[in-house]
């Protein structure tokens, strides 16, 4: 009798707490629905401006020059996504006892918050894209965490790409390469910059940017779509520079007075053997406020006169292979494709002691 009367105890415990959860679930269905209909709402949200969502991929542009012009930007605005990466090398002042050049490198984040071209996402050319390897700083980022960033800004392997930075050309110019690197053709440099987009008084934003989840758009770009021949190590260069004769030739894109030894990034001073100067500062024109790239007809002039052959096999490298990138940019306006950034630059070269240098 007492068996009996547990179990029926029990049953109707059961039967109680099935009842209430049955309740409970019939209260909650009608916010459940409220919940999903504002989520559905939430998710149509612009996050951008100009009527782009952050999860609606733009249209895709055709780009007939790696460079556009901000007339250009301003009528395809919503058939781009509008890259960010305004950045700095900044001079902290004077040297360390050695007699290095004291530096930082830097992201430009807060001038993002502050004002940017309308829709553009921020990439911070330190760390989305690049990071220390080896004790080398602003390496480029394995294919795998790169890929990562461009997805979480809403680039996928189907955007068009416009890039700009503070006016210096240069970090985006680095983007535009490593975007090749790992297989995305359809980038875009802005000439001039946020410089000359401020200077000609256009449409600014200070929205943030979407969120990851919503923007995410998938690369799509098969592996061997990658063009790891436009990256080049210490090896590469020692090998078909250094010690062959008739190989490529190597450009130096750093200033006269680091080429000529007499101001150092590193712990020694001087080129890589070999190497011919051509200062990235060379093949930019200054207008009143700004700056932009010179004439295809200037940078052939320009290149000439540094001794460099345009035709040739070109292996160009800095500092941190970041300005070197704006001479392979105007090797590929004059037609130049036969070309590699040393990505380790001098911030390798110049502190591995077993390496050749000149001075």
């Amino acid at each position: 009798i007492t068996t009996n009367n547990m179990d029926f105890s029990f049953r109707k415990r059961s039967a109680c707490i099935e009842f209430f959860r049955v309740v409970a679930l019939l209260a909650f269905l009608p916010k459940l629905k409220a919940f999903q209909a504002f989520t559905s709402n939430y998710a149509q949200k612009d996050f951008c401006t100009h009527g782009r969502s952050g999860n609606i991929p733009c249209r895709s542009a055709a780009f007939d020059s790696p460079v556009v012009t901000t007339e250009w930007l301003e009528d395809h605005i919503d058939d781009v996504k509008v890259v960010d990466i305004r950045g700095k090398v900044r001079k902290l002042g004077g040297t360390d006892e050695s007699g290095l050049l004291l530096h930082q490198y830097e992201a430009l984040d807060k001038d993002y918050w502050e004002s940017h071209i309308p829709g553009a996402v921020f990439v911070d050319w330190t760390k989305d894209i690049a990071k220390e390897v080896g004790g080398v700083k602003a390496q480029l980022k394995p294919r795998d965490e790169f890929i990562t960033a461009m997805e979480e800004r809403g680039i996928g392997g189907d955007t068009s790409v416009v890039v700009y930075d503070s006016g210096s050309m240069l970090f985006a110019t680095r983007f535009w390469w490593a975007m090749k690197v790992y297989g995305h053709q359809n980038v875009a440099v802005l000439d001039g910059g946020w410089a000359k987009w401020q200077a000609e008084e256009r449409e600014t934003s200070n929205e943030g940017m979407p969120c990851p989840l919503k923007a995410h758009q998938d690369w799509n770009i098969p592996e061997e779509s990658c063009m790891p021949e436009i990256l080049s190590t210490a090896e590469d260069v020692l090998q078909k520079c250094v010690e062959n004769s008739s190989g490529p030739q190597l450009v130096d894109a750093r200033g006269a007075v680091q080429f000529r030894g007499e101001e150092r990034r590193a712990n020694r001073a001087g080129r890589i053997p070999g190497s011919i100067s051509l200062p990235y500062k060379s093949l930019l024109e200054k207008r009143e406020g700004y700056t932009v790239l010179k004439s295809k007809e200037a940078l052939q002039s320009t290149l000439e006169q540094a001794g460099v052959d345009i035709g040739k096999t070109t292996i160009a490298y800095c500092n941190g292979g970041v300005a070197s990138t704006v001479v392979l940019l105007a090797l590929h306006l004059l037609g130049n494709d036969f070309w590699s950034n040393y990505d380790g630059s001098w911030n390798e070269w110049g502190n591995e002691d077993e390496l050749p240098i000149e001075t």
